[in-house]
């Protein structure tokens, strides 16, 4: 891990294949109680939260840039979503409308599977 900066490995599944890929996340913050992580990838934004105390990971995201052309090329249905974790083990992404989903996503847009 460099200085102010934590790198998550991130998978998701598309049909049969397995996709892998690593995340660089700028620190924040970190306190003895929290760690404050951004990603900010071309297409969006995500922000999370590790309470050290509970071992809980919550965080949310959004949609930016959508009129540029990268982000055209990668169109999402979802304008924002948000990541709840327990005990830094069972994994949900939440979008509107009460969907969720196993995380994951794509590394070029940075957008949650």
């Amino acid at each position: 891990m460099e200085a102010g900066r934590c790198t998550e490995a991130r998978a998701c599944i598309a049909g049969n294949l397995l996709k892998s890929y690593l995340v660089d996340n700028d620190v924040e913050s970190w306190t003895a109680e929290s760690i404050v992580l951004r990603n900010d990838a071309p297409c969006a934004t995500e922000v999370f939260t590790i309470d050290l105390n509970t071992e809980a990971v919550s965080g949310a995201g959004r949609l930016i840039n959508k009129d540029s052309l990268h982000c055209k090329m990668y169109p999402v249905e979802e304008e924002s979503w948000r990541y709840l974790w327990q005990f830094i083990k069972d994994v949900i992404a939440v979008y509107p409308g009460g969907r969720s989903r196993g995380t994951g996503g794509d590394p070029e847009t940075g957008v949650a599977a």
